[in-house]
């Protein structure tokens, strides 16, 4: 079980429903301006000179396919070399809607790539460089998809309104909170539609009331006069199965549990992992008339899991910049299926330039552990640079070293993070 935040990780409450302030402009660093050179023109008195009609340029080589009803199904140019170089363009079968826009350079996928569903709705708009896949969503469909997890939590409450505990937090609270919650889980690339389940937040709310009573915040607590067995029962179970933070303000409550970088949780990063357990289907939160509130935590109910490499934070690719804090430690969970993770394992930092170049000398760090506890997924390899220049436009290259690959996986995983 995860060991309990203390006082001093309290932060000020950010109202889940302030996601969508605009996000800051954000140049695209391997997106290069491309521009026609104009003729110079003649010098003053010169005398024009008579040329010689361009002859026609041969048509470039091209490749395309055909889909079994015979329609076009895609078509890209290719350089002397035989390898696709310039705009890729895919299409539905009918060979009218486009399903993919792409750019290659010299074989390789450079640049942007965006896909389609059949009503022209796009679904990932990504950025490549020579053929890596670095920033998987762009900064305007991450605050896109935050507008949508904002309209959608509106719409699943309604829907499926959680049983209001009497004295727990408000329905906007619940809301505000499954908002940010959902939204730490999609900027990290897994499953985000995480819903409520009223037995999870009965639980939290007697384990909250509890630790009102007893003005301890604790996974164990004791029974205490005055409470009857059922409700103790029921309060130790949602103490020992849940986050708990002192607050009674559950909006604030994730962002600590996401932060969790103070001295007695940064060994493990208990609660962040899991917020970000992959296999996680529904939550509950309850808060006491004091200080303290719970989230639950130990649901792993989630059906066909969707595959993932490993989940990071903060993530690779953008990032918002007032969603982190230079204080907070960066870790990464891998895969167990795909790798083996030992105490060896490291984590490496890079600040890189607008072309991806790593600095010369890594980020100092003042922590750096491993943690093999099972906290949602059973590895984290932890580190917290000692100085973090974070402002919008800052990116990072993180390289983690020292895993046993299973299969064809690497042995060294890097990805980039870039703050907007």
């Amino acid at each position: 079980m995860p060991r309990s935040n203390r006082p001093a990780l309290v932060v000020a409450a950010v109202s889940a429903f302030a996601l969508l302030a605009a996000a800051s402009a954000v140049t695209n660093p391997l997106r290069a301006a491309e521009t026609t050179p104009r003729p110079a023109a003649p010098a003053p008195g010169a005398t024009a000179q008579a040329t010689r009609p361009a002859a026609p340029a041969a048509n470039p080589r091209e490749e395309s396919g055909k889909h079994p009803d015979g329609t076009l199904a895609f078509r890209v140019r290719l350089n002397a070399a035989g390898q696709r170089h310039g705009d890729f363009t895919a299409y539905f079968p009918g060979g009218k809607k486009v399903q993919e826009k792409s750019r290659y350079d010299a074989g390789k996928l450079h640049g942007l790539r965006a896909t389609f569903d059949e009503t022209g709705k796009p679904l990932t708009d990504e950025t490549w460089y020579e053929g890596r896949l670095v920033f998987p969503k762009s900064t305007k469909l991450i605050e896109a998809t935050r507008a949508q997890i904002l309209k959608d939590t509106a719409d699943y409450l309604k829907a499926h309104p959680p049983a209001l505990p009497k004295g727990g937090p408000s329905l906007q609270s619940y809301g505000e909170a499954l908002v940010r919650l959902r939204t730490y889980r999609y900027l990290c690339d897994i499953a985000w539609d995480v819903g409520y389940d009223d037995n999870y937040i009965d639980l939290c709310q007697h384990g909250a009331e509890l630790m009102a009573m007893l003005n301890e915040l604790t996974h164990t607590p004791k029974k205490t006069d005055g409470v009857s067995d059922e409700f103790y029962a029921k309060a130790k179970q949602g103490c020992g199965s849940s986050n708990i933070f002192t607050s009674s303000n559950i909006v604030a409550s994730v962002d600590a549990y996401m932060d969790d970088s103070d001295r007695s949780n940064i060994d493990r990063l208990g609660h962040r992992r899991w917020i970000l357990n992959p296999r996680m289907a529904n939550t509950g939160f309850g808060a006491g008339p004091g200080k303290f509130s719970a989230m639950y935590s130990f649901d792993s109910k989630r059906e066909n899991t969707p595959d993932y490499d490993y989940v990071a934070f903060p993530p690779r690719g953008y990032f918002p910049a007032n969603m982190f804090r230079a204080s907070q430690a960066w870790h990464i969970s891998v895969n167990p299926k795909h790798h083996t993770v030992s105490t060896g394992a490291k984590m490496t930092i890079y600040a890189v330039d607008q072309k991806l170049k790593r600095s010369a000398e890594p980020l100092e760090l003042n922590y750096q552990n491993v943690n093999l506890d099972p906290f949602g997924i059973s590895n984290a390899i932890i580190a917290r640079p000692k100085t973090l220049p974070l402002r919008p436009g800052a990116m990072f290259e993180v390289v983690v070293s020292g895993l046993t690959p299973r299969g064809d996986q690497p042995k060294e995983i890097s990805y980039f993070v870039a703050f907007y």
